[in-house]
């Protein structure tokens, strides 16, 4: 059946999506703080984000699992609801962790302040993007199986198609490039789909 390999798609990506991509919201908070001591607060205000994505990603993977078992209204709206729900709740940890950036400070270095302005711009960005495919989401048509399958496409697609933007803008970003050593961490984890803030 053709929803089989859309679901198990949607799956996967629900599971690494919110930890591949990461935005942000403007202004940086004023405390001077080294680049050793910014990148450690950034990077330990994301490292929640790989539990709360490992949680959803099981939650979606069943919801698809019972859908492809047993095709029905009830196992779609199910489905449905997982993956809107997920999408929400990821963008709720990009929320917590667009907070723990704006805590962390201003790097002590050359254009530290753009740096921790374009780190929390991104998050902010991220964080609308997901809640944007969770209304998606929860639209999708459960009223036929080929509705169904079509909306749950188009949301997957969708979201790997926002990853691989977010991925190419923070490339882009000048803030991100020629930056003092300590803080390549977050650049890799900002411009790659690395999972994590390896530090």
């Amino acid at each position: 059946m053709t929803s089989v390999p859309v679901c198990r798609r949607v799956a996967m990506i629900a599971i690494v999506a919110a930890s591949a991509v990461v935005a942000w919201t403007a202004n940086a908070a004023a405390a001077r703080v080294t680049a050793e001591e910014y990148v450690q607060a950034v990077c330990d205000g994301i490292e929640p984000m790989a539990a709360v994505t490992d949680q959803l990603g099981a939650g979606v993977g069943q919801a698809a699992d019972a859908y492809t078992a047993q095709p029905s209204q009830t196992t779609a709206t199910a489905f449905r609801q997982a993956l809107a729900d997920g999408l929400e709740q990821s963008a709720r940890a990009v929320d917590q962790a667009t907070e723990k950036a704006r805590a962390a400070g201003t790097p002590d270095v050359k254009r530290g302040a753009v740096f921790a302005a374009a780190i929390v711009k991104r998050f902010h960005e991220a964080a609308e993007g997901f809640r944007g495919l969770a209304t998606q989401a929860a639209a999708i048509d459960v009223g036929s199986a080929s509705r169904f399958v079509t909306g749950v496409k188009r949301v997957s697609d969708d979201l790997d198609s926002f990853e691989k933007r977010s991925i190419k803008v923070s490339k882009r970003d000048p803030a991100f490039r020629n930056v003092a050593a300590p803080l390549r961490p977050l650049v890799v984890f900002m411009t790659t789909d690395e999972p994590r803030c390896t530090v």
